[in-house]
């Protein structure tokens, strides 16, 4: 049975601000064990602090070993 990791909530931005969460560049992607790893993932995702704080974002499934480092920027 796979588990499915929660959502990864980002508190502390500003809500009114749009921000860009990617993997962190120079970083190698990490191996996820499903094949169904969130869209987001490959392409990042733009989301306003609000909602990174209160919703988040999915987490992929990730083999023990590995890491997710992320980049959040914000976006004018």
């Amino acid at each position: 049975m796979a588990q499915v990791p929660g959502a990864v909530r980002l508190p502390g931005l500003d809500p009114e601000r749009r921000y860009r969460v990617r993997p962190a560049d120079g970083v190698p992607a990490p191996a996820t064990i499903n094949r169904s790893a969130p869209i987001w993932l490959a392409t990042g995702v733009t989301l306003s602090g609000a909602a990174l704080a209160r919703v988040g974002v999915q987490m992929p499934a990730l083999h023990p070993e590995q890491s997710l480092v992320l980049e959040v920027d914000a976006v004018d």
